[in-house]
């Protein structure tokens, strides 16, 4: 099936109807596990609360970049459009309208499946080959987190939009060379759903390489077996770098829009420079490269150990095997041009998600997303080039593997598919195959936390009530606490969040030298990580109480400002009064009266500035109030 090249294609026993059909069916089966469950509080809630409702739309918010945040309005457009068409009956039905949204994940990610197979045959694939490429594309495990997750929406409307501009590109090439108007078309039309894709989730960015790669081979044609592995002549190049242009400036308007709105989650690349980063992205290469052929240990977070020089035998290891793979692979196939633009497209696609620019979590299923075409164009061109080579020796073989290959897949997408069904299950599930992961470790404890919720807030004193709440309890502290000490918890966002909660449970129990180690962890995180500042007040403010106790006033008072330059939160504010009216007595029994006057007055200015709605109010009226201020305060 995948064996057999444009060159050598046989009559089709179907009609191409029946690929499509094949195509577009095959993803669905992906939701079919999880797809009566409601709003993940992963993500889920957070996106599709963001965009307008659909009954009071406010256009002008939903293109309007928002701070701290990624911008993809096409994405929140289509939110709004789900809940139009499900939020008013199907929650009666069945119970919420996430089951909708979900459905149309699976819609978007089928038109993107065709929309690609189209492109595939433009590229002058067999029918056979488009269609292997095509549905392993649509129904392959690792497509999971962009179907089953409604969050990931953004990633399925990047890969309609980008391969319709691809499409575009192909499609409308052979008519541009008839006169000048028809090559604009072909580029505005290439231009507008290129910047759809990005207006849905800007890592589109990496389908530009593509189109730029497709003109520098002058796809379709340059692509044939009996052209030699080059680009075009260097004349022609000129021109591929012009129409490059406008694609180009779209691209930089709304990558710098993006990077504004993630700058609270960048971080510094793996090993601290630019170039450990590409030394540790050969491993991480190599493991997508396995996951895609063999999905059997997908996770929702992963581990990776950053490299930190040419001495790890790991750069040796998967640079040689990536070398390798990619040398033999343009051996062996049909056409060797063709591969190559599958290494390219894999490699390209890939390069928004790789670590030159680093988030929090260094390799996810989703990045491969918009790569895993090309990868499987290397696949079905080897095949080619074997079944070719061998002749029949190859070819029944082929046939019968291929389809058996797609089925495997699609039963183990749909094993995938289970897993989220809840942010428990899907964090149960990464820290069982990754528990060096920070991120795993963390959403695992954070699944048990809401666990522990919905059964205290149920409320009662039986026993089995009890039991099960001091369990969740017990596993939220144990996995948060996993997920601070893990090797890669210098990349994780909650990380001074965490340590905050653990040293509270830690002091409840009495273990206050634990209590003040995690506070110190959260006050004083890892360098160049995303900064918590209201959990690193949080955790100073404690930090500084737990000195006043120790009688240590000055170490108090640093600790109390630091909270309050971290932000000035009501916990910070009583922390200072606390330490200011200690100093103050300190001063006043040393004779000097001016300090602690002013000191006292700090006090009240903090006291007075905490609001009304604070839990910390009670104790700041309290303080105001008893004898031990009105001791030191001055007299009226």
């Amino acid at each position: 099936m995948v064996g057999v090249a444009a060159s050598e294609q046989t009559p089709q026993r179907f009609p191409p109807w029946s690929h499509a059909l094949l195509i577009a069916g095959i993803g669905f089966i992906l939701i079919l596990p999880c797809f009566g469950t409601g709003f993940l509080t992963y993500d889920d809630t957070v996106h599709v609360k963001t965009a307008p409702q659909a009954d009071n739309a406010d256009l002008g918010a939903i293109l309007t970049p928002a701070a701290n945040s990624t911008y993809f309005p096409v994405t929140l457009l289509s939110y709004s459009l789900d809940e139009l068409l499900f939020k008013g009956w199907m929650p009666g039905v069945l119970g919420s309208w996430a089951p909708g949204v979900r459905l149309m994940n699976a819609v978007y990610h089928a038109a993107a499946a065709l929309v690609l197979w189209r492109v595939l045959l433009l590229l002058n694939l067999s029918q056979l080959q488009s269609l292997f490429i095509a549905t392993v594309f649509a129904g392959h495990p690792l497509a999971c987190e962009t179907v089953c997750w409604i969050s990931e929406r953004k990633n399925a409307l990047a890969a309609l939009f980008g391969f319709a501009a691809i499409w575009a590109w192909l499609r409308l090439g052979a008519k541009s060379r008839s006169g000048t108007q028809a090559a604009l078309f072909r580029l505005a039309s290439t231009a507008g759903f290129y910047t759809l894709a990005l207006l849905s989730k800007p890592s589109a960015l990496g389908l530009l390489p593509v189109l730029i790669v497709l003109d520098l081979f002058d796809a379709p044609n340059g692509l044939e077996a009996g052209t030699p592995t080059r680009w075009k002549p260097s004349p022609s190049w000129l021109g591929v770098i012009v129409r490059s242009i406008p694609l180009a400036v779209v691209s930089l308007i709304v990558i710098q829009v993006n990077l504004a709105g993630h700058e609270r989650t960048l971080v510094s690349p793996p090993g601290g420079s630019m170039f450990t980063a590409a030394l540790t992205d050969l491993e991480i290469l190599a493991r997508y490269l396995y996951n895609l052929v063999l999905p059997v240990a997908l996770s929702a977070a992963y581990y990776v150990a950053p490299v930190t020089s040419l001495a790890d035998a790991r750069v040796w290891g998967f640079g040689a095997l990536l070398a390798v793979l990619v040398w033999l692979s343009l051996r062996l196939s049909a056409r060797p041009r063709m591969a190559a633009l599958g290494w390219l497209w894999f490699f390209g696609a890939l390069g928004p998600s790789l670590n030159f620019i680093a988030l929090t979590n260094l390799m996810q299923d989703r990045y491969l997303y918009l790569s895993t075409p090309g990868f499987f164009i290397v696949v079905a061109e080897v095949a080619a080039g074997l079944a070719r080579k061998w002749q029949t020796g190859i070819s029944a073989p082929l046939r019968i593997a291929a389809p058996s290959y797609i089925a495997l897949l699609a039963a183990l997408g749909l094993v995938r598919g289970g897993v989220w069904e809840s942010e428990f299950q899907i964090f149960n599930d990464a820290v069982e195959k990754q528990p060096q992961s920070s991120f795993a470790q963390n959403g695992l404890g954070t699944g048990y936390a809401q666990a522990w919720h919905m059964v205290s807030k149920r409320g009662g004193s039986h026993p089995k009530n009890e039991e099960q709440a001091s369990l969740f309890h017990k596993k939220w502290i144990e996995h948060w606490r996993l997920s601070i000490e893990a090797p890669d918890a210098d990349r994780n966002l909650f990380y001074s969040m965490m340590c905050n909660r653990v040293a509270e449970e830690e002091l409840a129990i009495g273990h206050e030298r634990e209590a003040e180690h995690f506070w110190s962890l959260g006050a004083y995180p890892p360098a160049n990580r995303p900064d918590e500042p209201d959990a690193r007040s949080k955790c100073l403010a404690r930090l500084s109480g737990l000195r006043l106790a120790e009688g240590k006033i000055d170490e108090a008072t640093t600790k109390a400002n630091e909270a309050i330059a971290a932000n000035p939160r009501d916990s910070s504010l009583l922390a200072r009064a606390n330490a200011s009216l200690a100093l103050a007595k300190q001063k006043r029994s040393a004779g000097d009266e001016d300090a602690a006057l002013r000191l006292i007055d700090s006090a009240r200015r903090d006291l007075q500035a905490i609001t009304q709605v604070s839990k910390f109010y009670a104790d700041a009226r309290k303080l105001l109030d008893n004898a031990v201020f009105a001791q030191i305060a001055p007299k009226n």
